[in-house]
């Protein structure tokens, strides 16, 4: 099932960026949300190791 979903997501951020490139629209948001995502899992894995 994780595997799946990781699939989906995954398709469905690389139409989306094509889709978007192919509109000249502005698709550096990704980044941040992408530096967002991972300090809150570096949070998470902090946490989970004290």
């Amino acid at each position: 099932m994780f595997t799946l979903i990781v699939v989906v997501s995954v398709a469905l951020l690389t139409g989306g960026s094509v889709a978007a490139h192919r509109l000249n629209q502005d698709v550096d948001w990704y980044a941040g949300a992408g530096q967002w995502l991972g300090a809150l899992g570096s949070l998470l894995a902090a946490g989970m190791a004290l």
